[in-house]
């Protein structure tokens, strides 16, 4: 846009500039200067708003688009071509005039009226189709912007200033605008001619319910006359019974009324019909059945007689007669209505329509419910065990609390009235009785590598076992008895918990205890010379047995003893004369003196001539002779030690000496030590005669035998056995050779504590 300050476009002002597409040029430009647009290619729209068209010199618009136009003011005459100079102008811009708005500008209407406006134009090509505008009409008018018609009915009074306005639709001409006022006034008052009253009678106000519209009947005066008839509420014709507003309005341009009334509809008298059932039989529940007109709910009661009523369902008691009453209380549209209808029951035999379980199997002190469900006339009910009744089970269930044993059993229910009696099928309860310990495991007192059996008994039903081992359940130990081989490694505490569906119970618990008791040590004193001293000793078990043997002489001395062995020899022999080892002087071995110590045997000096022997021995039978150096003589000692650690499963178990016996400190003297954890019963023999009998000559007479504890007290003597048949079989049992009945040899059988 040029502004109205510029009165002149120089040559060139604007000279190739190709982004210009459109330009206005102010009324206050007077001259164009010579190629003021040139070249300036994308130019399509020049507008002069001058009514007096400035110089325009050669050139100014050449060379911008050939379409361009030139739009002047619409009425003014000077832009034609011979006013115009320069001969490229024409050929480039076509001159065309402005659009302004030609119609007038106040309009007036009435409201409720019809209203009509045409907006008109002149200018450009006379072409304005859809490019009509008018901004806020009044209520009620709208724009036809194609053909400028403002039409409508208005509908408020009042002045309203809009902007109307059109342009040239061929060749798009600056749009041309106008200010329209428009005045609404109001309606005239309308004119209504004098009418005559008309005559209105209503009748038929007062109906009953028939299911169809009731209407009133309406009499007009004159009867040619018309009436609109309205009922409140609902406008309509009304069917339900009510009671409504009537209105009769004459509809006629001469004669006029209105009148209204009340149309009342009543409710309809209705039936109930009530059904007698089929069969009615005491305690057998029936399904009462009624109808009504109105199809609305019914209601049952009992008139009279022994009955119970639950909804529609009727229960007879008794014989009596029963009757009963359906009752509809009445809808909106119809009365209340009822009818009765009295009925007698029948008795009927007892049935069992349920029958009790099959079987049930319950825990020793829980409780099981049995039932059973019946039909019939009063029925009664009596449970039995078996063939007996079971006092006060007279009810459909039977409930057993606290299972016992003699709760178990066959049940059946008997169910009777007067017309007579059915038998239910037998239910067989079980009870699984909780386990009860009626012997408990011993505890056992055993030699290692014995075989031990604990053993359990105990009562209850299918009980299972777990044996257990200082309170840890043993694996596989699932049996009433549970036998293992002794050991150090299971000797303890044992438990067995007996189970089953009704509980478990854990027994006392029994002690498996390694009996550690046996002969540690056996020593024989007498006098070596004519004889010697011979000691004999047996060993069981599967293992080694590590056997410490001495030949006491020289050491004797230190003890109060006289005329000692100076130079005892020592030799261990096995049962087939086997020679295994022989010691003179024992020479003072650290290993020796060790196990001396160990077995708690009187040390040795180191230089004595005294002799000993460390030998590691299998299971069998040996012995061991003392004998003078060099046929010396003197007293002597033999020793024989368990030189095995406690708990060795190898044992000695028969210690004998045999030697010369005379009087005072000549006597043959034993002496042997148990140790252990318990007592020990042991068989001791002094045997004389019978030894001639395995061609020992010399032999003892009548030895006599006496037995003393480490104080010194005698605690058993013998002389003369006389074939006592405990001895005897202490004898066979221990593999001792036999002694005659009548020999003079001596026995006892004595049972020791370690000592």
């Amino acid at each position: 846009t040029i502004p109205s300050s510029v009165t002149s476009i120089g040559g060139s002002a604007f000279f190739g500039c190709t982004g210009l597409t459109s330009v206005s040029i102010s009324s206050s430009v007077t001259s164009i200067g010579v190629s003021a647009f040139y070249s300036c290619t994308s130019l399509s729209s020049v507008t002069f708003n001058g009514n007096v068209a400035p110089t325009i010199h050669t050139d100014s618009f050449s060379g911008i688009s050939s379409s361009a136009k030139g739009f002047y003011p619409y009425g003014s005459t000077d832009y034609t071509a011979s006013t115009i100079r320069g001969t490229s102008v024409s050929g480039q811009l076509t001159m065309i005039s402005t659009t302004v708005v030609t119609s007038a500008l106040t309009a007036s209407g009435t409201v409720g009226s019809a209203f009509t406006y045409t907006i008109t134009g002149a200018g450009g090509s006379g072409n304005y189709t859809n490019t009509f505008t008018a901004v806020t009409l009044p209520a009620g008018l709208t724009l036809n912007a194609a053909t400028g018609v403002i039409s409508g009915t208005p509908t408020s009074v009042g002045t309203t200033s809009i902007v109307i306005g059109l342009q040239d639709s061929v060749n798009l001409t600056p749009a041309a605008s106008a200010t329209l006022v428009i005045t609404i006034a109001a309606a005239p008052a309308p004119v209504i001619p004098s009418k005559i009253a008309a005559g209105i009678s209503i009748t038929n106000t007062t109906q009953t319910y028939t299911g169809k519209p009731l209407s009133v009947t309406t009499s007009l005066s004159p009867s040619t006359l018309s009436a609109a008839v309205v009922y409140y509420p609902g406008f309509n014709v009304p069917t339900e019974a009510g009671t409504y507003y009537v209105l009769v309005n004459v509809v006629d341009n001469t004669y006029y009324g209105s009148q209204s009334s009340v149309l009342t509809i009543l409710p309809a008298a209705q039936t109930v019909s009530l059904a007698t059932p089929a069969t009615l039989s005491i305690g057998v529940p029936v399904s009462l059945t009624a109808t009504s007109t109105s199809n609305a709910v019914i209601t049952y009661s009992v008139v009279s007689g022994n009955a119970t009523l639950t909804g529609s369902t009727l229960t007879a008691l008794d014989v009596n007669p029963v009757t009963i009453k359906a009752t509809q209380t009445g809808t909106n549209n119809y009365q209340a209505a009822s009818a009765t209808v009295t009925l007698t029951a029948t008795p009927i035999k007892p049935a069992i329509t349920v029958q009790p379980a099959s079987a049930v199997t319950i825990n020793q002190g829980s409780s099981a419910t049995l039932s059973v469900t019946a039909t019939g006339t009063a029925p009664t009910y009596q449970w039995y065990l078996g063939s007996t009744a079971i006092t006060g089970a007279t009810l459909p269930t039977y409930t057993i609390t606290s299972a016992t044993s003699v709760s178990a059993g066959s049940y059946s229910c008997v169910v009777s009235n007067s017309l007579g009696s059915v038998a239910s099928t037998a239910e067989v309860v079980s009870v699984i009785i909780t386990p009860t310990v009626t012997s408990n495991p011993t505890s056992q007192l055993v030699r290692s590598g014995a075989p031990v059996t604990f053993t359990v008994s105990a009562t209850g039903t299918s009980p299972t076992y777990q044996w257990n081992f200082n309170g840890t359940a043993i694996a596989g130990a699932t049996s009433a008895s549970y036998t293992l081989t002794a050991s150090s490694g299971n000797a303890g505490s044992y438990t067995c918990t007996i189970t089953n569906a009704a509980g478990s119970v854990t027994t006392s618990a029994a002690t498996l205890t390694l009996n550690t008791t046996h002969l540690a040590n056996l020593s024989s004193r007498a006098v070596v010379g004519v004889s010697n001293l011979s000691v004999g000793f047996v060993s069981t078990g599967s293992a080694a047995k590590s056997i410490l043997l001495r030949g006491d002489g020289p050491s004797l001395a230190n003890y109060g003893v006289t005329a000692v062995l100076a130079a005892p020899a020592l030799t261990l022999y096995n049962s087939a004369g086997t020679s295994l080892a022989t010691n003179s002087a024992w020479g003072g071995s650290s290993t020796l003196s060790t196990t001396f110590t160990q077995v708690g045997a009187f040390p040795f000096t180191a230089t004595s001539s005294d002799t000993a022997v460390l030998q590691s021995l299998t299971s069998g039978t040996y012995s061991a002779i003392v004998t003078g150096a060099n046929s010396s003589t003197g007293a002597a000692l033999v020793e024989i030690y368990d030189a095995d650690p406690t708990g060795a499963t190898s044992r000695l178990v028969n210690l004998s000496a045999r030697g010369m016996v005379g009087t005072g400190s000549s006597i043959l003297t034993g002496g042997f030590v148990i140790s252990g954890n318990t007592t020990e019963t042991v068989l001791i023999r002094a045997v004389g005669p019978t030894l001639a009998m395995y061609n020992v000559t010399g032999a003892l007479a009548q030895p006599s035998l006496t037995v003393y504890d480490s104080t010194g007290k005698s605690v058993a003597s013998n002389t003369v056995w006389g074939g006592g048949s405990t001895l005897s079989t202490a004898m066979t049992q221990v593999g001792a050779f036999a002694l005659p009945s009548t020999s003079a040899d001596s026995a006892v059988l004595v049972t020791l504590p370690a000592g």
